[in-house]
C-alpha cells in the first residue's frame, strides 16, 4: 500500500486482504463463536499473525509503516492494569490469555492506524462498513420474516409478528449481539460515507432504514435505549459544532423528503407491532442481571482494590454466590461496570476512566477542527462512544473481536489523521531522541506481540488437547480421552475445565483418587454444584469418611435449581444409608418439578425405588399441583378428585389424554395452537403427543415453546 491517493497493485491486494479480513471477523470469526472454539481461536490468531508479519515487513522497510498513536496512553493503561490484576489474582493464570489477547490486539490497532492514515483506505472504510452494515441488516430481516413463516405455519393461521422469534440468530451470535454490530456498521459506514452527494444520501438512507428496521426487530431493549441516547448525544454535538450545516440541510427539500419517508416506514413498522413491542416493554425480568450484579458486587468487596483478576468472574461466580441464588451458567454479568469492579477492582475502573479521558480528547480536538472529514468522523466516535457506554450496562460483549474492531475504526481515523500526541506539548525533545523513541517503541511492539502470539500457542495447544479429549468422551471411548486430557492438565493445569474433563475420565476409567483430587481441585476453584458432586462420589468410591462426602454434598445441594444434581445427590445419600435425608431432598425436588414422578429412575429396578413412596407423600404435601404429583405416579384416579377438587380444566383435559383419550389430546393440541403463549398447556400438548407416539405435534409444540419463552 502506498500512502498517497496512487495505489500500486500490491497495495491493491492489500487492500482486498484488509477487505476479507473485516468481513471475516464481522460475519464469522468475531462473535462467540470465535472465542469459544477453539480451532476458531486458532484461525483468528492465524490471521492476526500473518497481518502483523506483513506489516513488520512493510515497516522494516519504510518509515512510515512503523506504529504511532496519538492515544498512546489509552493503549498502554488497560495492558498495564490487565498485568496487575492478574499478578495480584487469586487465579493468575486466568488473566494470561486475557493480557496476551490484549497485547495483540493494541499491536492490531496500530497497523489498523497505519492502513487508515493511507487516503484511499481512509476514503473507503466508511463504504465497505456500510456496505456490511445493510448486507447484515437485510440477512437479518430476512431471517426473522423466515422465522415468521414457520411460526404461522406452527399455528396454522397468520397471527401478529413477534419479536426476535425464535431468539433469532446470526453466525456472530443471539440478536443482543447483532443488534450492537449492525449499529456499530452504521455509525462507521455514516461517518465515513456523509451526505455530500445524491449517491452517499441514498446508500446512508438504506444504511439507516435498513439498521433501524432490524434493530428493531431484534427486540433488544438495550440496543434501543442505547441507540436512542447516542443519538440524542450525537445530534447535540453535530448541532454545536455545524450549526449552519443542520440548518441548510433543514432546508433541503430532498433530505426532509427521505427524512419523512424513512419516518413513514418505521412509524408503518411500529403500528403492525404494537403487541409485539408492547410485549417486550412488559417484561419486568431481567434474565438474572440483578443476580449477576450482586455476585460481581461481593467479588469487589472481597478485593476491591485489584479485584478478582480478567477472567474470574464467570470462572469463580459460584463461589460467590450463596444458598438460593440461582445456578446459571453466563459467561458475563451483563454490566461492563460491575465486571471492571469485580475482576479489576478500583484499578481497572481508574484505567478505565483514564483511557476515556484520552479519547474524549481526540475526539474533542477533531470536533473543534475544521476538516469536515474528520468531524463526521468524530461524530461516529461519539455516537461508538455513548451507545457502548450505555449499553454496557445491561449487556457486556467488549471481549468480542468484531465490537472492538467496529469500535476501533473511528478511532483509529481520528488517530491516524491526529498531528499531536496526548501529551507532546509537554514533552520537548529534540528530532535524535524522538527518533530512538520510536524505534525503541517500533521494537517493543513487535517484540510483546511476537510474545503474545508464543504464548497463546502454547495455551491453544493444550486447548487442542482438551479438546481431543471430550471429543473421546462423545464418542464413549474413555480411556482414549485419558491421555489427551491428562496432557493438557500437565501443560496448563490452572484451567479448572481441563481438571474436570480429567475427573470424569478417572471416574469412568474406575481410578477414583486420581478423579477425586482433580474434582477437589475444581471444586475449591469454581465451586460449581457438579464439581461437588462429583467430588462427593468420588470420595464416596474412594473409601473418604462419611462426614467428608455429605460436606460436599451440601455443597453441591446448596442451590437446588438442577434436577440432576438434585437426583444424583438423592442416589448418593441413598447409598450413604441416610434415607431421610434423601427424602427430604426428593421430596423438594417433585414439589417443585412434579413431571419428574414419571422418571424411570423411580420405577421398581432402581436404587431410589425404595424412598419413592415416602418422598412422594412429603412432596404432595408441600407441591401446589398435587394432581400432577399422582397423574405421574400413576394414580390417574387420585389425580382425577385432586383436579376436580381444584376446578382446573386443563388439568382434568391432561387426566383424560393421559389415559389414552384421543379426543381429548385433540382438544388439548387445538387448545396449545389457540393459546401459543400458555407454556402450560403447550408443554403438556408436546409431552402427551409423544406419549401418543405423534413425533410430528411434539416437534412441533416443543417448536412453539422455544417461539415463546426466550431469554428477556
Amino acid at each position: 500500500m502506498e500512502p498517497t491517493g496512487q495505489m500500486s497493485r500490491g497495495a491493491l491486494v492489500g487492500w482486498a486482504a484488509f477487505i476479507l479480513c473485516v468481513a471475516y471477523v464481522v460475519i464469522v470469526g468475531g462473535g462467540y463463536a470465535g472465542i469459544d472454539l477453539p480451532l476458531l481461536r486458532l484461525l483468528n490468531l492465524g490471521v492476526a499473525v500473518a497481518g502483523l508479519f506483513a506489516w513488520a515487513l512493510l515497516a522494516w522497510r519504510r518509515p512510515d509503516w512503523r506504529p504511532r498513536s496519538a492515544i498512546w496512553p489509552a493503549l498502554l493503561i488497560p495492558i498495564g492494569m490487565l498485568a496487575l490484576t492478574s499478578l495480584t489474582s487469586p487465579f493468575p493464570r486466568l488473566g494470561l490469555d486475557y493480557l496476551a489477547w490484549a497485547v495483540l490486539l493494541v499491536a492490531l490497532y496500530l497497523f489498523l492506524v497505519r492502513i487508515l492514515a493511507i487516503p484511499y483506505a481512509q476514503a473507503r472504510i466508511g463504504w465497505l462498513l456500510a456496505g456490511l452494515g445493510i448486507l447484515l441488516s437485510v440477512t437479518y430481516v430476512a431471517l426473522v420474516v423466515g422465522h415468521w413463516l414457520e411460526w404461522w405455519d406452527l399455528l396454522g393461521r397468520v397471527d401478529p409478528p413477534m419479536l426476535r422469534p425464535a431468539y433469532t440468530r446470526m453466525l456472530i451470535g443471539g440478536p443482543t449481539i447483532v443488534a450492537p454490530v449492525l449499529v456499530l456498521l452504521a455509525a462507521g459506514g455514516a461517518g465515513g460515507t456523509g451526505l455530500a452527494t445524491g449517491r452517499r444520501r441514498l446508500v446512508v438512507g438504506t444504511l439507516a432504514l435498513a439498521t433501524l428496521l432490524a434493530v428493531f426487530l431484534s427486540g433488544t431493549r438495550g440496543a434501543w435505549l442505547a441507540l436512542a441516547g447516542a443519538l440524542v448525544v450525537t445530534g447535540v454535538a453535530v448541532y454545536l459544532t455545524r450549526r449552519d450545516h443542520v440548518h441548510r440541510a433543514a432546508r433541503d427539500g430532498r433530505l426532509r423528503a427521505g427524512a419523512a419517508v424513512m419516518l413513514a416506514i418505521l412509524a408503518v413498522a411500529m403500528v403492525v407491532f404494537i403487541p409485539a413491542l408492547l410485549d417486550r416493554l412488559s417484561i419486568v425480568a431481567d434474565g438474572g442481571r440483578t443476580y449477576y450484579a450482586t455476585t460481581a458486587l461481593r467479588m469487589f468487596a472481597d478485593a476491591p482494590l485489584f479485584g478478582q483478576g480478567p477472567g474470574n468472574w464467570a470462572a469463580r461466580r459460584m463461589v460467590f454466590s450463596e444458598a438460593g441464588d440461582p445456578d446459571i451458567s453466563v459467561a458475563h454479568p451483563h454490566n461492563i461496570y460491575v465486571l471492571t469492579l469485580a475482576e479489576s477492582g478500583l484499578v481497572g475502573m481508574l484505567a478505565g476512566a483514564a483511557a476515556l479521558v484520552v479519547l474524549s480528547w481526540l475526539i474533542m480536538r477533531a470536533l473543534r477542527g475544521h476538516d469536515p472529514v474528520r468531524q463526521r468522523w468524530a461524530f461516529a466516535a461519539t455516537f461508538v462512544l455513548v451507545y457502548l457506554s450505555i449499553n454496557a450496562t445491561v449487556d457486556s460483549f467488549a471481549n468480542l473481536p468484531v465490537v472492538i474492531i467496529l469500535a476501533a475504526i473511528p478511532v483509529a481515523v481520528l488517530d491516524a489523521g491526529s498531528r499531536h500526541g496526548f501529551g507532546q506539548r509537554w514533552l520537548h525533545v529534540g528530532a535524535r531522541t524522538r527518533a530512538r523513541i520510536h524505534a525503541t517503541v517500533t521494537v517493543s511492539v513487535f517484540a510483546a506481540a511476537a510474545l503474545a502470539v508464543i504464548a497463546l500457542v502454547r495455551i491453544e495447544s493444550f486447548a487442542i488437547e482438551h479438546q481431543r479429549a471430550v471429543a473421546a468422551i462423545d464418542r464413549g471411548d474413555w480411556a482414549a480421552a485419558m491421555a489427551p486430557a491428562r496432557a493438557a492438565v500437565a501443560g496448563d493445569p490452572d484451567m479448572i475445565p481441563y481438571r474436570v474433563t480429567l475427573g470424569l475420565g478417572a471416574a469412568a476409567t474406575g481410578d477414583w483418587s486420581v478423579a477425586a483430587s482433580a474434582f477437589e481441585a475444581a471444586a475449591d476453584a469454581d465451586g460449581l454444584p457438579h464439581s461437588w458432586l462429583n467430588l462427593a462420589l468420588a470420595r464416596h468410591r474412594s473409601g473418604a469418611p462419611t462426614n467428608e462426602v455429605v460436606d460436599a454434598l451440601e455443597r453441591a445441594s446448596r442451590f437446588g435449581d438442577d434436577p440432576s444434581v438434585a437426583i444424583a445427590t438423592v442416589d448418593l445419600y441413598t447409598r450413604l444409608g441416610m434415607i431421610d435425608e434423601a427424602v427430604a431432598q426428593a421430596a423438594d425436588l417433585l414439589a417443585a418439578r412434579p413431571t419428574l414422578a414419571a422418571d424411570p429412575v423411580w420405577t421398581s429396578g432402581s436404587p431410589l425405588a425404595a424412598i419413592f413412596p415416602a418422598a412422594l407423600e412429603a412432596a404432595m404435601e408441600l407441591g401446589p399441583s398435587q394432581w400432577e404429583l399422582a397423574l405421574m405416579a400413576g394414580d390417574d384416579e387420585e389425580a382425577r378428585e385432586l383436579a376436580g377438587g381444584d376446578g382446573n380444566d386443563l388439568a382434568d383435559l391432561v387426566i383424560d389424554a393421559w389415559t389414552g383419550d384421543t379426543g381429548a389430546l385433540a382438544e388439548l393440541q387445538t387448545a396449545a395452537r389457540l393459546h401459543p403463549y400458555d407454556t402450560a398447556t403447550v408443554s403438556w400438548a408436546a409431552r402427551l403427543s409423544a406419549k401418543a407416539a405423534d413425533a410430528g405435534a411434539a416437534s412441533d409444540f416443543r417448536r412453539i415453546i422455544v417461539f415463546t419463552t426466550e431469554a428477556p
